[in-house]
């Protein structure tokens, strides 16, 4: 059998391939796929992929990173924003040293000040809000998380100066990538408005992140955080000496992808979790009820996650609906197979969150919001979400988000109703984060 005998998925076209079905509504194209087996053929433009529609098949690809590394059309203009050193598109042997690297600014005992530093930022947003405003959920999420970011991986900076000069660039920088990945290599190159705007957005981004590098190094800060942790590291290397000493283009890297990355993934499933909420009332009030017999009107802490239950159980189901990373891709770095197909080394292999959560096999009445199948009682299958991927290379900060989340509603729920417009449609904005489109509410302070 060969590789070709994969079938192709429907609505391909000369030149462009898939790309125009992955423009004009990817999510249908990719819940048009979600369950027609387990691999298929997509062409995102030039490139020709192999889509892993079977959730097992890509556990699988996401466990044997020696074989399926980090690699394809993605990560290559991914470089363009994060440079060829971040972590992200490292390849597998240097991705892990320098995951060990930046490991302790993960670590559960810096979670009490993250936890402190999320809760303010939360109030300082909200401390904006007033009865009867009508807001921008992503919108406001961003300001949270990008705050939150800051101050938590880059906590000498004040981040009034840094957001009023990235939050624009920034959208333009993450629409700016899935537009590329999914056009002809060709047509990025045309000074057209649009990769004017990108380039021009990247530029600003690096100025930036030159600003909070070098006032690092001008100071001399030691305050645990992740800006911290690579400025000792580019002296010293790694604590166990295993590793020489990073560069200053891996700490530009490393910098600029951590901010795109905490600023934008969060707020996205943050504004969808509330959405979602203000979908179902049953599902708000559960959440509701249960914050107030674990809080009891106090701030949250640390101690509180473990008991916000039910909370966990629905920014789970968020997290499968809404996916903020929803497309990945990957390179088979030697001769393998894959349910039976060989597969030749230099392949590019296409694996989405979102069609993966599609699947109804692994989510019966997939298209439904349902938290209780996250209960312990119902045995859902943890390692089914794949939401921050999965095995050696998922996610490093994949902790510090969800801790985000529950924290930043344990904030807002308690504080505020938020009552939805009944007269926009929420739709999803696919870029390179699944993002909510129009996702506004009109707010109302609670006693």
């Amino acid at each position: 059998m060969s590789s070709t005998e994969i079938p192709r998925a429907p609505g391909a076209v000369p030149l462009l391939g898939h790309s125009g079905a992955l423009l004009r509504d990817p999510l249908l194209f990719l819940r048009s796929t979600a369950n027609a087996g387990d691999l298929l053929r997509v062409d995102l433009g030039p490139f020709k992929t192999i889509a892993v529609c079977d959730p097992e098949l890509a556990r699988h690809v996401f466990r044997h990173d020696r074989v399926f590394d980090k690699g394809g059309p993605m990560f290559d203009l991914i470089k363009e924003v994060t440079g060829h050193r971040s972590m992200v598109v490292m390849d597998r042997d240097s991705h892990r040293t320098r995951r060990r690297m930046v490991q302790p600014a993960f670590h559960s005992a810096r979670f009490p000040e993250y936890t402190r530093v999320i809760l303010d930022q939360v109030d300082t947003v909200m401390d904006s809000w007033h009865d009867g405003d009508r807001i921008d959920l992503y919108e406001q999420m961003k300001l949270v998380t990008a705050r939150v970011g800051l101050l938590t991986m880059f906590s000498h900076m004040q981040p009034e100066w840094i957001i009023s000069r990235t939050l624009r660039d920034s959208i333009t920088i993450m629409n700016g990538v899935f537009r590329r990945i999914v056009t002809p290599s060709a047509l990025n190159r045309l000074p057209t408005a649009g990769n004017l705007r990108y380039q021009r957005a990247n530029a600003r981004l690096r100025v930036v992140v030159d600003r909070i590098v070098d006032e690092y190094r001008r100071h001399g800060v030691n305050r645990g955080d992740l800006l911290s942790v690579l400025l000792n590291a580019e002296s010293d290397g790694t604590p166990d000496g295993t590793s020489p000493p990073i560069t200053n283009t891996d700490v530009h890297d490393e910098v600029t992808v951590f901010f795109l990355a905490a600023m934008d993934t969060t707020a996205a499933s943050l504004a969808w979790t509330m959405t979602e909420l203000m979908r179902r009332p049953e599902v708000y009030r559960r959440v509701r009820e249960e914050m107030d017999v674990v809080l009891a009107g106090r701030r949250a802490s640390a101690d509180d996650l473990p008991r916000l239950r039910y909370t966990g159980q629905v920014i789970a189901e968020s997290l499968r609906l809404h996916p903020p990373v929803w497309l990945l891709t990957r390179n088979a770095t030697v001769d393998t197979e894959l349910a039976g197909h060989p597969v030749e080394a230099g392949s590019a292999i296409l694996l989405s969150p979102y069609l993966l959560h599609q699947r109804e096999d692994a989510f019966p009445e997939a298209g439904s919001f349902d938290p209780d199948r996250w209960a312990e009682q119902a045995k859902q299958d943890r390692d089914s979400l794949l939401a921050f991927g999965f095995g050696p290379r998922k996610c490093i900060g994949d902790v510090f988000a969800v801790t985000e989340m529950t924290l930043a509603l344990a904030r807002i729920i308690p504080t505020w109703d938020l009552e939805p417009d009944h007269c926009v449609e929420v739709r999803s904005s696919a870029s390179f984060v699944l993002s909510p489109r129009r996702s506004t509410a009109t707010l109302k302070r609670i006693g």
